[in-house]
């Protein structure tokens, strides 16, 4: 049985691109949930909250944090699903996406573009156990690890991370170590929650509080931690 595998992008607008441009650059990523491989594909545009804004932030602000925080403000996200790590590196190769690539991103986005993929090997709600028609909230966080974390810390803080899908307004929790080359994170998490209200009411619950104390501070690198969030209005987006 196939692993599914989660793709995560980061893309900001270069500051020429007009909005009719990143509009069109936008509809154009839209279209690539219906290629082959893919099992959901969300766009938005990252938002700014209180727990976490949409761009990379550290528990102890200083220059680095304003330098890096600034280059992802307002920035467009993608969360896609796929049914094996075969199907994505297909996909990263397809036609149709180097085209959208080439017409859309390149003259739209700057030329780093982050990117984080991850194997889900822990049971979790697939795609067919939701609404096609939803809308909602994806927040996504990536760490690294500590050098001295050993694989049995890493599976706890897992499973611990995954039990948070029992907050309130939580739909679905992703988990994985990321395998992409162009990540400098070990590690991503992705929450789908049903709202952008829920956020803070995530981010507070005493569960999600006792997870950060208890396993991700001991084994996680905090301090240059990646967040960013966005609202989505569908599931299912299709190539015309």
């Amino acid at each position: 049985m196939s692993v599914p595998a989660v793709h995560t992008v980061a893309l900001k607008p270069l500051e020429s691109a007009t909005p009719t441009q990143i509009a069109a650059a936008i509809a154009a990523l839209r279209t690539l949930g219906s290629l082959p491989g893919v099992k959901s594909f969300f766009v938005g545009e990252t938002f700014t909250t209180a727990r976490a804004h949409g761009f990379l932030y550290r528990e102890a602000p200083n220059l680095a944090f304003y330098v890096l925080t600034n280059r992802f403000y307002h920035c467009s996200e993608i969360v896609s699903v796929f049914d094996s790590k075969e199907s994505l590196a297909a996909y990263d190769v397809d036609p149709y996406h180097l085209a959208v690539i080439k017409e859309h991103v390149i003259p739209t986005f700057e030329p780093r573009i982050d990117v984080i993929d991850f194997e889900i090997r822990h049971p979790y709600v697939s795609e067919e156990g939701l609404d096609p028609n939803r809308s909602g909230v994806w927040h996504t966080v990536a760490w690294t690890a500590h050098s001295t974390t050993t694989p049995e810390e890493i599976i706890a803080t897992r499973d611990a991370l995954v039990a948070l899908a029992a907050i309130p307004g939580c739909r679905r929790i992703l988990f994985g170590e990321s395998y992409s080359k162009q990540s400098p994170f070990t590690h991503q998490l992705v929450v789908e929650l049903d709202k952008k209200e829920t956020l803070p009411l995530y981010s507070n619950h005493p569960s999600h509080v006792s997870v950060v104390n208890q396993y991700l501070k001991p084994h996680f690198d905090l301090s240059g931690t990646f967040a960013m969030d966005f609202e989505f209005d569908s599931a299912i987006l299709l190539r015309p």
